[in-house]
């Protein structure tokens, strides 16, 4: 039985891309020490051209994008759950590198075209590389970044626009 959404339903899967013909990804090898934990949030790529997850000493122009989940993908592996949230550090990922996306956003409200931060040191309910809506030294600014919504849905998740 399908559930029924009285007021308003859920926005969706962090990591799921929203609005696809405007969207750009890139395939991606993982750093497999030091790969993205889930799937939504931002990464970098490392010297050696690896996807890496975020890290509480990274700077703004670290930031490559936003590991999206993709079907079909060019990994074909059988080992990952469609609707699993940890990448399979063993396969190919996606990165978004512009357009929509889902995006969790543990503290804050995010309003339309407000800039979205990455949190760069763990507190206050948010961890590194959570997605927010404070910018100040605990956050750091993502130029081009912004929440594309106003809100959260019942799971915590909202969209961002990158370009």
């Amino acid at each position: 039985m399908a559930p029924a959404y009285t007021y308003r339903a859920t926005a969706g899967v962090a990591g799921e891309i929203t609005r696809p013909d405007d969207t750009q990804v890139e395939s991606g090898i993982v750093d497999t020490a030091l790969p993205p934990l889930l799937y939504g949030t931002a990464v970098k790529i490392s010297n050696a051209g690896l996807v890496q997850a975020w890290a509480g000493t990274d700077v703004a122009t670290a930031y490559a994008g936003i590991a999206v989940r993709e079907a079909p993908s060019i990994a074909g592996s059988t080992a990952q759950a469609f609707g699993g949230s940890v990448p399979n550090p063993l396969n190919p990922i996606g990165v978004m590198v512009s357009g929509y996306v889902n995006v969790r956003c543990p503290v804050g409200t995010p309003i339309k075209n407000l800039p979205v931060a990455i949190c760069v040191t763990a507190g206050g309910g948010k961890a590194v590389g959570d997605f927010g809506t404070v910018v100040d030294a605990s956050n750091l600014l993502i130029p081009r970044l912004v929440w594309n919504v106003n809100g959260v849905d019942s799971n915590l998740v909202s969209e961002v626009r990158y370009l």
